[in-house]
């Protein structure tokens, strides 16, 4: 037989190295299993490399026992020893294969000393292609158009879910329209010390391929001996592509334990019920662990990808086929079917075939300052009340939609439901549910009914020039959004800094607010609404007496004259008010706060000029001290507890109910005037300069804290 043994080699320690540690780090800010984090990015993966007008791509999950002495003759004996030690001694266990057909394959140059460089000698990345970016550039931003991820870490899920060194296999088309085919096994993990015990690699960095010959002194390509690649394939039960079939086989040889979630505490202490799918069983037979693995990841590709798999109603890309274990994923579960209704609702509104159609809402809503064209909406939403029962399935046997959407409830307590909106731009997956937070505060929650919505981005919809972070040239929102997501790809919420001014969008504060005010106003009663802000504002309450002092975030309204009254349609003559939300706290010891000032009413002359200071003060109980006041007092003594650290007036209201948008954002220290209104922020006092006689402003603030001991204190007043 012809020698399969592939060589190995370790990328050296040398300056500015990535390390392990610090690549599996990375997505340490998403919570879900493994296996939701691995389908979000193999399915993402596959969907990009799509090949032009491919209608569909499919895509396999396989589990099977496996047994890693099958490696013997293809890795090298320390690394196959070390595993089996990894393993308690055993060499079987659970291997998964995820395989794609439809696709490019990993083509592109096999190795980074092949890519052509710029006279300086640095290469170019984007002819690094596919097979560069997945299997040696951890980190590597996503430079395709439309494409699923941005920061290029999703791809550590392989190793965080393998504890063997994964495979990956790929056929290709050249473009002289000959077919080839790459192999090569890639691992990394924590390189640090206090993890080494339980290191495979045991090297100072934590990375090691094994591929055909060695480049230079850290570099291996994969293998292109098909006759080689063929028996390697034999060996360990992998079927190869043939014919003019084109894609990428990923295997991991041994899962890790601890990919499946686990039931919490309940509140008395005991064990929450797990759904059907992911049955309690403490079994360790494999054939019990495959069943479980394999019902999971059929829910998670459900939960994750209900817009684009088994849909002919996705339109933006090609059609998702996916099967597990060889059974084809469709949506199951009544919950993924609404959300899929609602995604096609949304991208065809005039469907009358839609179980959703007369039923749902539609929602559309302006952001202003933002789009280069006349259309100012940033997406469709499509959101419905649906009775609790709807998504238990039509013989009420189905778990709850909280279970479909999370597993388990460990409160069997809890009478009242979240609402549920869905997150969703080009690549068809749901980036994120949002249940709590500033995309859904103030909606009502109820006992019988579940919100249910999906926003789908207008990514075609160009952006005024600012938002371009590299100049000038057209520039999508749909690119926007994906530079802003956080390495997890899980949330929208980031923003950049844009070119030297300092200047940040606030389109992401104003989605957040388009969506739960339209909510709000069109699917429910005034009533409703105003009893749902009074339990968010009693819960905020609730948590700040939990996890600080008492008092920590009150804010103090003084008056010229008249009463105080938290309803600014009752305020009397000359009152100014100052509202906030619950505070957010944010990395950097720093926290950010909501705020809404009425500025009251004036007999100013038309034209002239109120200035209103808003302070910060220090206090550890009802009264203040300012920070001049503590700079005198304790003559060099310890710093103030607090500075503004920002400041962004996202929206102007006139005496006449006429709102505008403002673009007010300060970071540091300066002052910025936009129509009416200057803005100066320092380190401790905020100037506002308006010429409207009565103003309603709203925006955010965001405050670092030095001492933990004290609490902020804001009021204003007029000078």
């Amino acid at each position: 037989m012809k020698n399969l043994k592939l060589i190995r080699a370790d990328l050296p320690n040398r300056p500015l190295v990535q390390y392990g540690s610090y690549a599996l780090k990375a997505l340490n800010d998403n919570k879900d299993p493994g296996i939701d984090l691995l389908v979000r990015e193999a399915v993402q993966n596959s969907a990009d490399a799509a090949l032009k007008n491919s209608g569909t791509v499919s895509i396999d999950f396989d589990y099977r026992e496996f047994d890693t002495l099958k490696l013997r003759g293809i890795l090298d004996d320390e690394a196959l020893d070390r595993l089996k030690y990894l393993n308690h001694g055993g060499s079987k266990g659970i291997s998964l294969e995820i395989r794609d057909t439809g696709t490019r394959g990993l083509g592109g140059y096999s190795s980074l000393s092949k890519v052509p460089t710029d006279e300086d000698g640095n290469p170019y990345e984007e002819n690094f292609g596919n097979f560069i970016k997945l299997t040696q550039c951890i980190g590597q931003a996503q430079n395709q158009v439309g494409a699923g991820g941005s920061f290029g870490v999703g791809k550590t899920v392989f190793y965080r879910v393998s504890m063997a060194p994964v495979m990956f296999y790929s056929r290709f088309k050249e473009d002289n329209g000959t077919y080839r085919e790459r192999l090569i096994f890639c691992f990394f993990e924590d390189q640090t010390e206090k993890y080494r015990k339980y290191s495979l690699l045991k090297n100072p960095t934590g990375f090691a391929w094994w591929g055909e010959k060695q480049v230079g002194n850290d570099e291996t390509p994969p293998c292109e001996d098909e006759t080689k690649i063929q028996g390697i394939l034999k060996k360990i039960g992998i079927e190869p592509f043939l014919k003019k079939e084109t894609g990428t086989s990923v295997f991991m040889p041994m899962l890790r334990k601890a990919q499946l979630p686990t039931a919490p505490q309940g509140e008395n202490g005991d064990i929450a019920t797990d759904p059907y799918w992911l049955p309690y069983s403490n079994s360790s037979k494999i054939e019990e662990l495959i069943k479980r693995h394999s019902d999971y990841t059929k829910i998670a590709l459900e939960r994750w990808y209900a817009p684009r798999i088994d849909n002919p109603g996705y339109a933006k890309g090609a059609k998702l086929q996916v099967r597990v274990n060889g059974r084809k994923v469709t949506h199951s579960l009544p919950l993924f079917k609404a959300i899929k209704n609602l995604y096609n609702l949304a991208e065809n509104p005039d469907d009358k075939e839609n179980p959703l159609f007369g039923k749902a809402k539609l929602l559309e809503f302006p952001i202003n300052s933002t789009f280069a064209d006349n259309d100012r909406s940033p997406g469709r939403l499509a959101v419905i009340r649906l009775p609790k029962y709807d998504l238990t399935g039509e013989d009420g046997t189905e778990p709850s939609a909280n279970i479909q959407l999370e597993n388990h409830v460990a409160d069997s307590k809890l009478t009242t439901h979240k609402p549920i909106i869905g997150l969703v731009r080009k690549p068809g997956m749901i980036v994120s549910y949002e249940r709590e937070g500033p995309y859904v505060s103030g909606i009502p929650e109820d006992n019988d009914h579940f919100l249910v919505g999906v926003f789908v981005l207008r990514g075609d919809a160009r952006l005024e020039s600012k938002f371009n972070p590299i100049g000038d040239g057209e520039f999508n929102l749909e690119e926007h959004v994906r530079r802003n997501e956080p390495p997890a790809h899980n949330k929208w919420e980031e923003e950049e800094k844009i070119k030297e001014t300092g200047f940040q969008p606030t389109f992401f504060n104003a989605l957040k607010r388009g969506i739960r005010e339209n909510i709000r106003r069109e699917l429910y009663n005034e009533t409703e609404v105003t009893n749902a802000e009074s339990n968010v504002s009693a819960l905020a309450s609730k948590i700040a007496k939990m996890i600080l002092p008492s008092g920590f975030g009150t804010v103090q309204g003084k008056k010229r004259s008249g009463t105080r009254t938290s309803d600014p349609s009752k305020l009397k003559r000359d009152t100014i008010l100052i509202r906030t939300g619950e505070p957010t706290f944010l990395s950097g010891n720093r926290l950010k706060i909501g705020f809404n000032i009425n500025t009251g009413e004036s007999n100013a002359p038309i034209g002239a000029k109120r200035n209103f200071k808003l302070n910060i003060y220090a206090s550890n109980e009802n009264s203040g001290i300012s920070h001049e006041k503590w700079e005198k007092e304790l003559e060099g003594g310890a710093d103030f507890p607090f500075e503004f650290a920002q400041i962004g007036v996202a929206k102007s209201t006139g005496e006449k109910g006429k709102s505008a948008a403002l673009g007010h954002n300060i970071i540091g220290t300066g002052k910025q005037i936009k129509k009416t209104l200057e803005v100066i922020l320092s380190m401790y006092e905020v100037t506002f300069i308006t010429e409207k006689r009565k103003e309603e402003l709203e925006g955010e603030i965001e405050i670092k804290v030095r001492d933990n001991g004290f609490l902020p204190l804001l009021k204003i007043t007029e000078v």
